[in-house]
């Protein structure tokens, strides 16, 4: 009985010594670490025996982007390589802090921090398991256990066999399974050790010692943080030459209207002004005013500016000075004829022609997603001088309901070097829109006997609903150029367009023509003749209406429409009908920008308040179905 307890002791001691001494599963070789596909890191690199580097290196894999940063010798440099274009943009900075872009072509085979190949004829960056030359294909040998920095580690190692013989050992210590960095990693790299000799670069024979060592710092694996996209991007406002970087830039409408606020900068000293200008490039006009102060309307079919004094109500009639518009980007051009200021077209008005653009991407300004673009650098009156320009997304609108503008310009920034001197304008411009647009009233340069107001008729029923509603900027704009087509008059000499619906549905039109401006020539040709006759205009409306082949042509839903005019309905001499009534909506400039503004920002129900309000105020009646264009 004895033996037997002694031999059941026994094996209990050595099943004890043999629980010590075989290992237990979580003894076993940890997992291969994997190697994210998209990463942020920092590196401290020490290069044993020549100097220290720190390295931000951002890597997206999916993206087939990649860009470092690198700080050594009080040297800033950042790269970033456009696999798409197989480009690397280089940025570094001069002594006085201004950023210096270069571009090269990429080459497979050449030194790239981040590597890359061409699969199927596209190029596709490296994998991370290519960067950090750690994974399976390495071979990685698992030494134990250690700690770094205070971090439990484990600790792998492959040799590096170099062309000649001479090798490296490469370690990396990656923080053990379990443990969570502050940015909430787990088996992320800590540090990389490079051990041995290597070949020498100098274009020697031999080699040379390796003791370098890689402290990794700050990594987040699938960074997520707003700026992520901009890191693979060179700085908003630098200039790249030569970067394969496309996307046409966005067409304006042919009819706008916004809010511009101008910062003009230089040195310790800066000026700001504002306006509101209004365009319409089928009329060929340009409308500048400024609340208080008054209003000037350029008329490039004729060549004239009226400029109307906010105050007085007085009116002066000139010629283009051309030498007095904007200088760094005029809103006229010279005719081929040499006799004629043409209007720029909407995208030329805003963006300068002949410019070579950069896309820039995405980014965010005044909370709106937005694109932007950046000339080339120009040369300009003796300057160096850039345009950066940035547009609304395309999912934004400027507009409610129903009639909207995507892609809007919200600012415009001009860089200029004058020799040592920088200068800056920034233009920021808002509540840019399609609606309300129908300014360009001159009326108040001519005289009472010079201006003729005039009704005629549209056929069918329903007019008004159906073309009108919801779309009097088109509408109106529709009106001003048939009747200029048919009569040869220019934009600025027929105004004060409405639409009426009578009780039996006819919609009835009323506009005033006004008389031949006092003053010859333009700022090109001074022997232009303006003198269309008032009267003779007249007849030529006239005589296509009795006719029956005037057809007023405009958009409707965003489909070119025409719709005849009755015969024989043209009148000079009426007055409203007791059953027709008429919406005005006509403002004065101040009021027209703070209504602008109030509707992009809050929208109809303030529009409807506002409304209300007017009415209360100062009794003002809005009937039904008849408004202002």
């Amino acid at each position: 009985m004895m033996n037997l307890l002694h031999i059941c002791n026994m094996l209990a001691i050595v099943a004890v010594v043999l629980s010590a001494t075989t290992p237990s599963p979580a003894q076993l070789d940890p997992p291969l670490p994997t190697l994210p596909d998209q990463y942020y890191l920092r590196i401290e690199a020490n290069l044993k025996g020549r100097d220290t580097v720190y390295v931000e290196e951002f890597y997206d894999g999916p993206g087939n982007q990649g860009s470092a940063r690198t700080f050594r010798n009080n040297e800033t440099h950042w790269v970033t390589y456009d696999y798409e274009n197989l480009q690397q943009v280089l940025l570094t900075w001069g002594d006085d802090g201004q950023p210096i872009c270069s571009v090269a072509n990429l080459t497979e085979f050449g030194f790239n921090i981040i590597p890359f190949h061409v699969r199927g004829g596209r190029p596709i960056i490296g994998s991370s398991s290519e960067l950090f030359r750690f994974g399976e294909e390495f071979n990685e040998t698992y030494v134990g256990q250690d700690l770094v920095r205070g971090i439990p580690v484990d600790h792998w190692v492959h040799t590096i066999v170099n062309p000649g013989g001479s090798s490296v050992d490469l370690s990396y210590y990656f923080s053990v399974l379990g443990y969570h960095t502050a940015t909430n990693g787990s088996q992320v790299p800590v540090r990389a050790t490079l051990n041995g000799t290597a070949p020498n670069r100098n274009g020697t024979n031999g080699t040379h010692p390796l003791n370098h060592v890689y402290e990794f710092f700050d990594v987040h694996v699938e960074p997520s943080h707003n700026s992520w996209s901009s890191v693979f991007k060179p700085p908003l406002g630098v200039s790249c030459v030569g970067r394969r970087r496309r996307k046409d830039l966005p067409r304006l409408p042919d009819f706008f209207k916004m809010g511009v606020e101008f910062l003009y900068s230089t040195g310790k000293h800066s000026r700001f002004s504002s306006l509101t200008v209004s365009y319409n490039y089928p009329g060929k006009m340009i409308e500048y005013s400024r609340a208080g102060v008054g209003r000037a309307v350029h008329d490039f079919n004729y060549g004239l500016s009226y400029t109307i004094d906010g105050g007085s109500g007085l009116c002066n009639i000139t010629a283009f000075n051309t030498s007095s518009m904007v200088r760094f980007h005029p809103d006229y051009v010279i005719s081929p004829d040499g006799r004629h200021v043409s209007v720029q077209n909407p995208t030329s008005f805003l963006i300068p022609p002949d410019q070579t653009w950069i896309y820039e991407g995405e980014s965010t300004f005044r909370g709106l997603d937005v694109e932007s673009w950046i000339s080339e650098p120009f040369s300009m009156d003796g300057t160096n001088s850039t345009v950066e320009i940035f547009f609304a997304s395309i999912n934004y609108s400027s507009e409610t309901f129903p009639s909207y503008v995507t892609h809007f310009p919200v600012q415009q920034i001009y860089r200029i070097q004058i020799g040592p001197i920088s200068s800056k304008v920034v233009l920021e411009i808002f509540a840019f829109s399609q609606r309300d647009i129908d300014p360009f009233d001159v009326s108040q340069c001519f005289d009472e006997d010079e201006q003729k107001p005039l009704s005629f008729d549209l056929e069918g029923e329903d007019n008004f609903k159906k073309y009108v509603q919801n779309n009097t900027v088109n509408f109106s704009h529709g009106v001003r150029e048939s009747i200029m087509n048919v009569t040869g008059l220019p934009g600025s000499r027929v105004t004060h367009i409405e639409a009426e619906e009578g009780v039996n549905e006819v919609l009835s039109i009323f506009v005033t023509l006004l008389g031949v401006p006092k003053i010859e020539g333009n700022a090109v040709d001074s022997t232009q003749n303006h003198s269309i006759p008032l009267d003779g205009a007249v007849e030529k409306l006239r005589s296509a209406i009795d006719r029956g082949i005037f057809k007023v042509n405009f958009t409707a839903r965003e489909q070119s429409t025409q719709v005849p005019v009755v015969k024989g309905s043209l009148r000079e001499d009426f007055s409203d009908e007791a059953e027709t009534v008429t919406v005005t909506m006509g403002v004065s400039v101040g009021v027209t920008v703070g209504i602008a503004v109030f509707t992009l920002v809050i929208g109809l129900v303030i529009g409807l308040i506002l409304i209300a309000f007017l009415q209360k105020k100062f009794n003002v009646k809005i009937p039904y179905l008849v408004q202002d264009l």
